[in-house]
């Protein structure tokens, strides 16, 4: 097999590890949404699916300070789930170098769009943009939870 190129896979990289970061994030304000314990919804967290979380964290903030904070974290939070679902098909993509330096071909797999199973090429810089977005998502939530003090022991 020919080798991916090295800034495709770096910026892949980038991705994984922007979005464990926002999934750490977003267990916390789970935990903090539920008032509880944060070493057992720990352990709670880590057999739940993050979109799980998500979902439960739009419910769940009904009940948050104003509407425009609720709308705030709506849309953060749905930003946070549509760079996950694009992030969940490069990660579980099948890969193949690209015909130009710099690039790949990605099989994706959505059940969400009319074609289901679609190959793509990407760049780099495509990848670049949704590590970006997400962490930008990432610092955006942070911003959110050290506001309300979830960070204070």
């Amino acid at each position: 097999m020919d080798e991916i190129a090295p800034e495709i896979m770096q910026a892949l990289g980038r991705i994984v590890i922007a979005s464990a970061r926002v999934e750490a994030l977003t267990a916390e304000f789970l935990s903090y949404l539920l008032n509880a314990n944060k070493g057992a919804m720990y352990v709670l967290n880590q057999g739940v699916a993050n979109s799980t979380q998500i979902k439960w964290i739009k419910t769940l903030i009904s009940d948050f300070r104003s509407e425009q904070a609720q709308s705030v974290l709506l849309d953060l939070m749905s930003r946070i789930d549509s760079a996950r679902i694009e992030r969940n098909s490069y990660v579980h993509g099948v890969w193949s170098p690209g015909s130009q330096p710099a690039t790949a071909i990605v099989q994706t797999v959505k059940l969400d769009r009319p074609e289901i199973v679609r190959s793509e090429l990407v760049t780099a810089a495509d990848l670049d943009d949704l590590a970006s977005d997400i962490i930008a998502s990432g610092d955006e939530l942070y911003a959110i939870l050290d506001d309300i003090g979830v960070f204070n022991v």
